[in-house]
């Protein structure tokens, strides 16, 4: 018997199509069938990234927002199984322990292709199903489609054991501790780049004009998108940090997904099957010195990249890809 998955229209599209992609390499793509009828319960406002499906009358919750506390009780109200990327145990009323799980972590995926035309039609035809349980404008909704069909397939890494270290993020106002980590990594960077240990390339974009970016990490324009695909697939190592809220953010499982050697200070919510130090990730801590180490130490060790090269891609394959992961969440 063919089994139907049925998901909510009303879904963000953006943060929920590496879900969807993951439940069409499991159930067939024409067997995931966006309908409005099983979640006339539930209602969307414009911050509300939830993704709701049912499978078998089982109700499902994918949340993926920032937050590592429950915001939306009538969603777990309504769930059987609620699954929860920033994950913290200790932040789940006990209520509910028996219904929110950790699921991995998400980046958004073209799901309908890099065509605008066709994510339009698509969006027209969702935005109908669900119209009535929007509490925000259809041009907010048209928005997520339009973003995620530029989206782009991911590709592998052009893995070389040179010491090439390229990094280049955004310094977000108000985001003190990521700011904190980002920076003392660049500044780690240049000491091993005069010391000729290491080729360094890269920076902080301020997010705005008044930025309170530091002038010594600032680049004072926007690096162009191929120079920088260009520098992340070279670089020897990349550098992962909590996000928002102390979020695990996109870069991680987007790292994740090219077989990185990814160096990380600790995270503050927990996945599905826990990474491990210098098998799978290298984890450190965000002062200067502790990254100037690690950094030194990842690039002399060509064999301990070579092994974490291997190791992440195997975990990304067994539990962090889209298919993989909601194989796990489903529990199949």
């Amino acid at each position: 018997m063919v089994t139907k998955v049925y998901v909510d229209p009303a879904c963000n599209i953006l943060y929920s199509s590496f879900y969807i992609e993951g439940l069409r390499q499991l159930y067939g793509y024409k067997n995931v069938v966006f309908c409005s009828k099983p979640f006339k319960a539930l209602r969307y406002g414009n911050e509300n990234f939830l993704l709701a499906f049912v499978i078998e009358g089982n109700k499902y919750i994918i949340d993926p927002v920032d937050f590592n506390t429950i915001q939306y009780v009538d969603f777990v109200e309504w769930a059987d199984v609620y699954g929860k990327v920033n994950y913290n145990a200790r932040n789940i009323p006990l209520e509910y322990v028996h219904k929110v799980v950790p699921v991995g972590a998400n980046y958004g995926i073209a799901c309908y292709g890099n065509n605008r035309e066709i994510n339009i039609l698509w969006a027209i035809k969702h935005y109908w199903q669900c119209r009535n349980r929007l509490d925000y404008t259809w041009s907010s909704y048209l928005c997520r489609y339009l973003t995620m069909y530029k989206r782009k397939e991911e590709k592998g890494r052009l893995f070389s054991l040179n010491n090439k270290v390229f990094f280049v993020s955004r310094y977000w106002e108000g985001q003190n501790a990521a700011n904190e980590a980002r920076i003392n990594f660049i500044r780690a960077c240049r000491r091993l780049h005069e010391e000729g240990i290491i080729s360094f390339v890269g920076g902080m974009v301020p997010d705005r004009r008044n930025s309170t970016c530091p002038k010594d990490v600032k680049l004072e324009k926007e690096i162009p998108l191929h120079e920088y695909i260009a520098g992340v697939q070279t670089s020897v190592l990349v550098f992962n940090t909590p996000a928002y809220h102390g979020c695990h953010g996109w870069k991680l499982p987007e790292y994740m997904s090219q077989g990185a050697v990814i160096m990380s200070t600790s995270f503050n919510n927990d996945l599905p099957v826990a990474l491990e130090h210098r098998k799978n990730i290298f984890f450190v801590n965000k002062d200067e010195d502790s990254l100037y180490d690690a950094i030194k130490t990842i690039v002399s060790d060509k064999e301990l990249c070579e092994s974490m090269h291997k190791n992440i891609k195997e975990y990304w394959n067994e539990y962090a890809s889209p298919q993989a992961c909601m194989k796990l969440f489903l529990g199949l």
